[in-house]
């Protein structure tokens, strides 16, 4: 998932697709939709990936570090207020 983590680095979470992955990584589109499902899969992948490279990293104020940082916490953010939509709108009276 090196690719996707680099493809994160570059663009914003909401300009990320699968298929800059595929180019990324010169594979087909369809090889990476088989071993990720779904775009969700695929930016988890590629923050869980940027996450275990910034782990071993001693610079944590280089601008890939804050770039991959800023990404995992708005795609966190993303995730949590989408999984939990249905409940806020039914508590939201």
């Amino acid at each position: 998932m090196v690719a996707a983590k680099e493809v994160l680095e570059q663009e914003d979470v909401a300009r990320f697709t699968m298929r800059d992955v595929a180019e990324r990584a010169d594979i087909s589109l369809a090889n990476v939709q088989y071993y990720y499902k779904t775009r969700r899969a695929t930016l988890l992948a590629a923050v869980i990936e940027g996450l275990m490279i910034v782990g071993g990293e001693q610079d944590m104020k280089s601008p890939s570090t804050r770039s991959l940082l800023k990404s995992a916490e708005a795609l966190a953010f993303r995730i949590a207020l989408r999984d939990h939509a249905p409940f806020l709108a039914k508590h939201q009276q």
